[in-house]
């Protein structure tokens, strides 16, 4: 059993992403100290007998939150519900990496940086900025208007308006240590969330509620956009020099480059 462990979560349908993300993640050297945790959400037997056979420890998460028709609601949000209470079901790792099964690596090193910041900070996560989000750029942008509507739903206006002008902090990617009060602080908000909405988003407004509203004990170590870029908000580009996706900017992006 390692110190580290990298989880995600599937249901049958998302299952060839979770292959491509597990294959990927044991194509790196530079990741094979790390130990693998699946939740399974909706997995066939088929699934789970080739995620094991990866040696990947496959979990199958409760349902942690008492909401109306939980049991209704679709697969992936009992997975989102699981997030705040991750040491539960890997009780012996000491760092745990959560990264969404659609996420794609293509440099180890950023990966990396989740657990390494997590053992020195605590807690390592990845805010949605960067140059060429065009979310920097004024606040009627209609994914900000969409995380305020979150707040909003869930926690009312005055958190809402206060939440929006914090970097919005991305929970598809992060690395905590087992003993940080966020896990803790986590869990409490999306309780209160899911009083008043089940949104798709209510962990993710949870876990910046969590953050902000105590930032002195909850303060993460901020990672940079490359370590989880949304290419919803800016596409990469390819460079034909480099032989990989670069940032759609300057100094990276050359005359030999092309989305």
């Amino acid at each position: 059993m390692g110190k580290v462990i990298v989880v995600s979560g599937s249901d049958a349908a998302y299952f060839p992403l979770l292959k491509d993300w597990l294959t990927c993640i044991k194509s790196f050297s530079e990741l094979t100290h790390c130990d693998i945790g699946i939740l399974d959400i909706g997995l066939t037997a088929d699934q789970v007998d080739w995620v094991k056979g990866q040696g990947a420890q496959v979990v199958v998460p409760d349902w942690e939150f008492n909401f109306p028709d939980r049991h209704r609601m679709p697969p992936v949000l009992r997975a989102m519900a699981a997030k705040p209470v991750l040491p539960k079901y890997f009780p012996r790792h000491e760092i745990i990496v959560w990264l969404d099964a659609d996420i794609w690596i293509q440099d180890p090193r950023y990966a990396l940086l989740y657990s390494v910041g997590a053992e020195r900070f605590g807690l390592a996560i990845t805010p949605e900025m960067d140059r060429t989000y065009p979310t920097l750029y004024g606040e009627t942008h209609p994914v900000l208007l969409q995380h305020h509507g979150a707040y909003y739903q869930c926690y009312g206006r005055h958190v809402a308006d206060f939440l929006i002008g914090c970097p919005i902090i991305n929970s598809g990617a992060f690395g905590i240590h087992r003993d940080h009060p966020i896990w803790k602080k986590w869990a409490q908000r999306l309780s209160e969330a899911y009083t008043k909405a089940v949104l798709f988003h209510a962990e993710q407004a949870a876990l910046n509620y969590a953050v902000y509203h105590e930032i002195e004990t909850t303060r993460p170590h901020l990672l940079p956009s490359l370590a989880n870029w949304i290419c919803a908000l800016s596409l990469p580009i390819w460079s034909h020099e480099q032989r990989k996706l670069v940032e759609p900017a300057l100094p990276t992006i050359r005359s030999g480059s092309s989305i």
